[in-house]
């Protein structure tokens, strides 16, 4: 007598396919939920490393990952305009979130004011400035005779309000032959810690970062536009996203701010 043996058959794409999916229902049921996607935020440049910490502090508290971008407020809006996936925008630019709201990328009832940030007069620690006045009589000029002052690109804060403020105090006309403008406020920064200029005037949050810079003068609040960023959710951004929102003004993350240098909102 022939025995014959058969094998078991093979299953199908389909009969794979759904037994891949159950286990993956029957997974997630066990786990409670799948894997929630990190939030995506753009953010102002000058908000590294501090946002860092608080995106830090959110996932400790809530679980919710945040994955941060950095770069330039109107760069930050032409690349929501481009279609980048993003949750939130902190910009610090008013203009960058007017234009954001106004092209419908940031949803206008989203928009709150997170933190604000102070312009200061930077040199290098072993610099013989102690403090300088700023104000109508002062030449910067003759303060570094042959050296530069580095301020950012007027289209790039803090450059605009770095202009503003030395108009505004009657000190522009003087130093200007001396001014040289680089991309933003850190590399300002930079190039007087490298030698590179002998004065800078930069967001006083990026002063604290560069250990061997030393503020030798503070720039009057009402002497440039005030320096305030400010965050919005776009469209497609959900309950989470919109819970790291509520969560930059809370006490824990303000706190992280004003360690930083940043002048906490009111």
């Amino acid at each position: 007598m022939m025995i014959v043996s058969r094998g078991l058959r093979r299953p199908s794409r389909r009969e794979a396919l759904i037994g891949a999916t159950a286990a993956l229902s029957l997974s997630m049921v066990r786990t409670g939920r799948a894997e929630a996607r990190p939030l995506a935020v753009l953010a102002a440049t000058s908000l590294k490393p501090t946002l860092d910490e608080i995106a830090g502090l959110h996932a400790d508290a809530t679980g919710t990952a945040a994955t941060v971008s950095y770069g330039a407020s109107d760069a930050l809006v032409q690349q929501l305009a481009d279609g980048a996936p993003a949750d939130l925008l902190i910009s610090d630019a008013h203009a960058a979130m007017d234009r954001a709201i106004r092209n419908q990328l940031i949803r206008a009832d989203t928009r709150r004011r997170i933190v604000g940030n102070r312009l200061v007069l930077v040199a290098q620690k072993t610099s013989s400035l102690i403090e300088v006045l700023l104000g109508p009589g002062t030449r910067l000029s003759a303060l570094v005779q042959d050296g530069r002052i580095a301020i950012g690109e007027a289209e790039m804060q803090p450059g605009g309000a770095a202009r503003a403020a030395l108009e505004s105090l009657s000190l522009w006309a003087d130093a200007e032959p001396r001014i040289v403008t680089v991309a933003g406020s850190r590399l300002a920064a930079a190039m007087v810690g490298r030698g590179e200029a002998t004065l800078a005037v930069v967001f006083a949050s990026d002063a604290r970062l560069e250990p061997t810079l030393k503020v030798v003068g503070v720039f009057p609040d009402l002497s440039h536009p005030p320096i305030v960023y400010e965050a919005g959710a776009t469209p497609s951004a959900g309950a989470a996203a919109l819970a790291l929102l509520d969560f930059l003004q809370a006490p824990a993350a303000q706190a992280a701010f004003e360690k930083s240098g940043f002048i906490l909102a009111h």
